[in-house]
């Protein structure tokens, strides 16, 4: 996909979330103009989630800027809500090019490692999602 600015592959990147999550069972809203601490906020009867998306080239180097992490979690603990940074990314070959990675029985949009771990979204053929908690810096299922 070709998209005129950054803004709008950011904007594209959180309804890539959005549509992840709603697959799952989550309800999601969008951020007007993607101006708040949070990009998209989340949320299950057992969950809420405020999310701060981005769009990496590459699934290399730092989740997200530490200044917008630390304003995620200020905001998060305000709304009562957990930190998560959602990380969409080109990954060629695909999630399963790994050959311990599976999809899983019931969401095959989900892939998981061969413990049975959550490991990311395919959002498609070469794009993969994926959660990060920010208070404990791990993934986290949705």
């Amino acid at each position: 996909m070709n998209f005129d600015s950054s803004y709008d592959v950011g904007r594209n990147a959180e309804i890539q979330v959005c549509s992840a999550l709603l697959r799952l069972g989550w309800k999601t809203s969008l951020s007007p103009g993607s101006k708040g601490a949070a990009d998209v906020q989340a949320e299950k009867p057992e969950a809420r989630w405020c999310i701060q998306v981005k769009y990496r080239e590459e699934s290399s180097g730092s989740i997200i800027p530490l200044s917008e992490e630390m304003r995620l979690i200020a905001h998060s603990k305000q709304c009562g809500c957990t930190p998560i940074a959602a990380i969409v990314t080109a990954f060629p070959g695909g999630l399963l090019l790994n050959a311990s990675n599976v999809r899983d029985r019931r969401n095959p949009f989900v892939i998981r490692n061969r413990c049975g771990e959550f490991y990311a979204i395919e959002v498609d053929e070469g794009t993969a999602l994926f959660f990060y908690d920010l208070l404990n810096g791990r993934k986290i299922e949705p």
